[in-house]
């Protein structure tokens, strides 16, 4: 039981860091198609540093993985437990393009809380 706190504990924390890796991608993306008279160190610099940080943070931790999990290098724990998340990643990304094409009114409402009406 210890052990498996340990896995689900290491893996959520590097979940985390995949998330905020890829939330800087998004603002940088954001800010290309809309400005919003940012100027260039608020819109493109400071989120593309941090994505360079937070990209090798996530590298540097598929990369040791195995000793961060404290498992032998090569053994399942050290593959499956990342892959999860490229997996339910790819998911997501997949129920997201279908559900722009299939139901638009529930996509565009996506992220505005409360004031998606329905």
């Amino acid at each position: 039981m210890v052990q498996l706190f340990f896995w689900l504990g290491t893996s959520g924390a590097f979940g985390v860091l995949c998330l905020l890796a890829t939330t800087s991608i998004a603002v940088i993306t954001f800010f290309a198609r809309d400005p919003r008279g940012e100027n260039a160190w608020r819109r493109l610099i400071a989120p593309a540093l941090a994505t360079l940080a937070l990209l090798a943070m996530v590298w540097a931790g598929l990369a040791n993985d195995a000793t961060l999990l404290g498992v032998a290098p090569g053994a399942t724990e050290a593959w499956a437990l990342p892959t999860a998340f490229a997996v339910v990643g790819a998911l997501g990304v997949g129920y997201g393009i279908w559900l722009r094409s299939a139901r638009p009114s529930v996509y565009r409402g996506i992220g505005l809380g409360a004031d998606a009406g329905g």
